[in-house]
């Protein structure tokens, strides 16, 4: 069970890596977010999901104000550009 645990921190630091990387492609419809907790800023949704380990749509879900926070770590997160939403 550790072992699976570790595998899955890996890969999640893995795509975090990926995604800090690589540039958004010309048409990349990917709205940027800022996590208002700790300041980081993330090209997309599914980047910043990665990052903190949580569902994308939990991280669309609070940008959108359909939720607060995540309740296990209060972590909030807001669209950088409000044209996104």
């Amino acid at each position: 069970e550790a072992q699976l645990v570790r595998a899955a921190v890996r890969a999640a630091a893995a795509s975090s890596a990926a995604c800090a990387r690589a540039a958004p492609a010309a048409g990349y419809a990917g709205k940027a977010v800022r996590c208002l907790s700790d300041g980081r800023e993330f090209r997309s949704v599914k980047c910043a999901a990665a990052h903190y380990g949580m569902h994308p749509q939990t991280v669309a879900d609070i940008c959108h104000g359909r939720r607060q926070y995540r309740n296990k770590d209060q972590v909030r997160f807001a669209f950088l550009n409000e044209d996104a939403r």
